[in-house]
């Protein structure tokens, strides 16, 4: 004769939580949190390293329009250094200060 083999699930009851199925509980919660806070943080830093090439990429396309090919390298080398936008601002100004390609370039060559 086969012999059947059934699993029953338990029945829910009302029985308060022991210590460590509370602890269990408080540490899945933490846990949780930790993951949100890191994803957040994480999505944060990838926005904003976004947002620092597309302010790269649209003042090497001004300086371009304003001064032409010629000192296009040494633009390119100087903004990828820069790691923060107040050094992109203020390149903005150079762009706007500046008069000519050479000024421009001894501007980022004095900024070194």
């Amino acid at each position: 004769m086969e012999s059947e083999i059934t699993a029953t699930k338990p029945a829910a009851t009302d029985e308060p939580l022991t210590v460590l199925d509370a602890r269990v509980q408080a540490r899945d919660a933490v846990l949780k949190a930790e993951g949100h806070q890191a994803g957040r943080e994480e999505g944060l830093q990838e926005a904003r390293a976004a947002a620092l090439e597309r302010v790269r990429n649209l003042l090497r396309r001004q300086a371009k329009q304003k001064f032409g090919a010629a000192p296009t390298a040494h633009v390119d080398r100087y903004l990828a250094a820069v790691r923060e936008f107040e050094g992109l601002l203020e390149f903005g100004d150079w762009l706007v200060d500046c008069a000519s390609g050479p000024e421009l370039l001894d501007r980022i060559k004095a900024a070194r």
